[in-house]
Order: C-alpha cells, then sequence, then structure tokens
C-alpha cells in the first residue's frame, strides 16, 4: 500500500500533442480570461468586462449580440445590455434564460441606432415593444412609422416652424446664448415627433441663425 511509489503493471500514458490540444481546446474560457478578452478585444472597460462576464450565460448572451453587430459596435451592443437589458430582467425577476428578446433581435436594433434608421431614443421605444412582442426590431420601425428623418427638406420645414414658434429662443441664440439651442432642437424633435436627425436638426438651426 505504498501509495508513493510507481505502478508496475501500469505503463505509462503517452498523449499525442494534437489529443492534448483537441482536449485543451475543449475546456470552457475561464472567466479571468474571457474578462481581460472582452477589454481587449472589444475596447470595454475593466468594469464593463467584469460584469458581462460574471456568468456564462451573460457572457455567451453578450458575444452573440456582437456577432450579430461586429466589434465595432460591441460597446454600444454592452451599454444596451447593461442598461435596458438587465433593467427589464430585474423588474421582473427573470432570469437570462427566460429573455424574450434574443440577442440576434437585439444586435439588429442595436445596428438600426449605429445607422441612423432610428434614434436611441426611440430605440428604447422600439426594445420595449420588442419585450412585449417578440416582433423584430425592423418590421416594428416600420410598423410604427419610427423611421428617422434625415432628408434636408422635410427637417428644414419643421425647423422653420419651430422657429417661428420660439422667438425668444431665436432671440437667445442670436444674443450668444448657446443652451438655446438646445431649446429649439427639441421643439423640432417634438414636432417630428422624434423622427428628425438630431445632428441635422442642430447643424440647420445653427445655419439659419448664423
Amino acid at each position: 500500500d505504498y501509495r508513493y511509489f510507481p505502478e508496475p503493471d501500469l505503463p505509462p500514458l503517452l498523449a499525442e500533442s494534437a489529443l492534448v490540444e483537441r482536449a485543451r481546446a475543449a475546456l470552457p474560457e475561464p472567466p479571468g480570461a474571457r474578462r481581460a478578452r472582452f477589454s481587449s478585444q472589444y475596447g470595454l472597460t475593466d468594469y464593463d468586462a467584469g460584469v458581462l462576464t460574471a456568468s456564462k450565460p451573460c457572457a455567451d448572451y453578450f458575444e452573440a449580440v456582437v456577432r450579430a453587430v461586429g466589434a465595432r459596435s460591441a460597446k454600444q451592443a454592452a451599454n444596451w445590455l447593461q442598461s435596458e437589458l438587465f433593467a427589464r430582467l430585474n423588474a421582473q425577476g427573470l432570469a437570462l434564460s427566460a429573455c424574450p428578446v434574443a440577442p440576434e433581435r437585439l444586435g439588429e436594433l442595436v445596428l438600426l441606432i449605429d445607422r441612423g434608421t432610428i434614434s436611441g431614443k426611440l430605440g428604447k421605444e422600439v426594445f420595449a415593444r420588442m419585450w412585449e412582442t417578440g416582433k423584430a426590431p425592423s418590421a416594428l420601425v416600420d410598423e410604427l412609422g419610427l423611421a428617422q428623418v434625415s432628408d434636408p427638406g422635410t427637417v428644414g420645414r419643421w425647423v422653420e416652424e419651430a422657429l417661428a414658434e420660439n422667438p425668444k429662443a431665436v432671440a437667445d441664440v442670436r444674443a450668444g446664448r448657446e443652451r438655446a439651442v438646445l431649446a429649439l432642437v427639441g421643439a423640432v424633435m417634438k414636432k417630428s415627433k422624434g423622427r428628425a436627425n438630431p445632428d441635422l436638426v442642430n447643424k440647420l438651426i445653427k445655419e439659419k441663425l448664423s
């Protein structure tokens, strides 16, 4: 019973390097290594990477979203998970496995915002409808008429109407009060029901009041 002696009846186990590599590849990525990779590969902060790798299901969901949107939009994907998606899961006491929004659908929503099809504000409205209905974001954008308007002519008309209806804010802008521009942008966004491209609105207001 001297267990520290070699067992003479057991031959040496010689494993081929290919077998060892296959076994190593089959092992799950350690959380610490995955956290470090999220920071280096996707440009996430240490905090964000830590939150997203706190559990394997969460890390897997995030990477499924990234596969749908591409690494360039990984930060936006991380923001959506940590704000809108986690908030709804917590509010309803749901585990991620019970999430009604598939990662591919969330990725589609992130791309719609990144491409300027809808604004981030309207994206939250679309996400709420996705959660309730299970519909694809592109279908909801069409159904609800939420596509962002970037046509200079259309947005220009909204800007002109907002300027005419807000003479005090116009006077404040011309007097050098830059914050008044925000009030005018808000007026245009309200008039367009949130669909006007905010960057174009800001540009046209400054052009018309310069």
